[in-house]
């Protein structure tokens, strides 16, 4: 406990000798930190890729030690790969549907004039429009998400027999 402490005891000739104690004791500071990462996290200096608690002791403002703990969630990153069977398709062509060789259920988009389903990225060529395009796909809207590209490019090909199969490869 703090206070003013006296001791009081007989020195070396047999007089009285008085020691005064002026004690202060100061309170640990102590500190919680609750996180989630994806893969890893860098904390007071240490890298942690694991889920669990742990503790850090530091030197407070006022000399004492002070004991931080970090709870940690550790999430791996989503993996947004996904490819086409080619990156050329004509319009008259079979539509393509991509495959997703990463963490699957995500979304699918593009710009303007190519027609994409959002879900399956199945472009449906019959309805977009000749250009070069980027499809993007984003895994989820968790902290731990990944977004990758492909391009496509979409292009008018020529039928002239009427069998929807291009005169190039007919």
């Amino acid at each position: 406990t703090s206070g003013t402490y006296t001791f009081t005891s007989p020195n070396i000739a047999g007089c009285d000798s008085v020691a005064t104690l002026n004690l202060t004791i100061n309170a640990p500071s102590t500190g919680d930190t609750t996180a989630i990462a994806c893969d890893s996290l860098q904390w007071y200096g240490t890298w942690y890729n694991a889920t669990g608690a742990y503790t850090d002791t530091l030197t407070a403002a006022n000399g004492c030690d002070s004991v931080v703990t970090l709870n940690l969630t550790i999430t791996p990153t989503e993996d947004a790969t996904f490819s086409y069977d080619t990156t050329n398709y004509c319009t008259i062509g079979t539509d393509p549907t991509p495959t997703v060789t990463g963490t699957s259920g995500g979304t699918f988009s593009s710009g303007t004039g190519l027609t994409i389903d959002a879900s399956t990225g199945a472009i449906d060529l019959s309805a977009s429009t000749a250009g070069t395009y980027t499809v993007e796909y984003i895994t989820s809207s968790n902290q731990c998400a990944d977004t990758s590209t492909v391009s496509v490019t979409v292009e008018a090909c020529a039928d002239n027999d009427g069998d929807g199969i291009p005169d190039h490869i007919d």
